[in-house]
């Protein structure tokens, strides 16, 4: 099912869209309509996608036979099971998987000198919109990672719990380096969640490093022929959990207030009038204050790209002995 699932999703979308234009009677136009609800839907379905056909790969061994996790009726390698992967699987990850994401950077790669303009935002805005320009693509990036991601969950956990744990704690770590560096987002307030995103998820799986690695001394006691190894004490367990505990909780609380702001700011631009009466009591010069510190916030963000492009530029030429500090052009 979810092999055939894309072709399915575009036809639905397709005749959701030639139903929609024979119901008006302006006969407005539909493809960039259709292809905006394509990648959308694309979109939605891609993880699910990847991760039941890489899923088919993850064996577990039960009473010393490797069988599907996911389904445990599935002996591995069988006949059938090995058609299933090389033939429907591995074809569905390379299609699919790794081949929607390409489908897409192609398609903004053609228009990404013309971003902003209707005919753009209207079929692929869904992907780029809420980054900088110069990181249209990110999305793409992001998506990448996910399979990535999933690879690592399927494959490498072959080689323990522990290694498959360092592996993804580096891939953040990497993610955060570029993402504190490159800051892809359009927004302060996007890039300061993406950073506490990854910084949460690197403090979790940092300190689940350490359940992972304890062994229980009545164990060890139980078996003497094995080697003492990470043995951790209850503080030292109700450290960490509380640690994992609050890193989560402050995440949360940063996230939810920065969606209240957003909401609030939804709620002011819509319906000013009933805005200003129910979160206001009417107080109208308190409003304009409002409306006015976030139209200064909103150029602020509008004109930020401009200026570290700018700043950028002034950095080259001074690298490339075109620019000449002196105190006059400093002031």
């Amino acid at each position: 099912m979810m092999a055939v699932l894309p072709f399915i999703l575009a036809f639905f979308s397709y005749t959701f869209w030639i139903i929609y234009k024979y119901c008006k009677k302006d006969r407005p136009e539909i493809m960039n309509k259709f292809m905006s609800t394509l990648v959308i839907a694309l979109f939605l379905v891609h993880p699910n996608i990847v991760q039941m056909m890489f899923f088919n790969f993850k064996c577990k061994d039960i009473d010393s036979e490797q069988r599907v996790q996911d389904d445990l009726e599935i002996v591995c390698w069988t006949k059938e099971h090995t058609l299933f992967s090389y033939f429907l699987a591995l074809p569905c990850i390379l299609v699919w998987g790794l081949g929607i994401p390409f489908f897409a950077w192609t398609q903004l790669n053609k228009v990404r000198n013309n971003l902003d303009s209707i005919e753009s935002r209207e079929k692929f805005g869904f992907l780029y919109r809420g980054y900088r320009r110069s990181f249209y693509f990110w999305e793409i990036v992001i998506m990448y990672r996910k399979i990535g991601l999933i690879v690592i969950s399927v494959f490498i956990s072959y080689l323990g719990v522990i290694t498959q744990a360092l592996v993804v704690f580096m891939v953040l770590v990497i993610f955060l380096i570029i993402n504190s560096k490159k800051k892809p987002f359009s927004t302060q307030t996007l890039n300061d969640l993406e950073t506490m995103s990854l910084g949460t998820s690197m403090i979790t799986i940092y300190c689940g490093f350490y359940y992972l690695a304890d062994i229980p001394a009545a164990f060890i006691k139980a078996n003497p022929d094995v080697s003492a190894g990470l043995v951790l004490a209850e503080e030292i367990k109700l450290v960490l959990f509380c640690s994992i505990i609050a890193s989560n909780a402050i995440f949360f609380i940063f996230w939810s207030f920065k969606m209240y702001q957003e909401v609030k700011s939804k709620f002011r631009n819509s319906l000013p009038k009933l805005y200003m009466w129910v979160c206001l009591c009417g107080d109208r010069v308190r409003f304009e204050k409002e409306q006015e510190q976030h139209r200064i916030m909103l150029e602020n963000e509008n004109l930020r790209e401009d200026f570290f492009k700018s700043l950028n530029n002034v950095k080259r030429l001074y690298k490339e002995g075109k620019l000449v500090l002196t105190q006059k052009n400093l002031n």
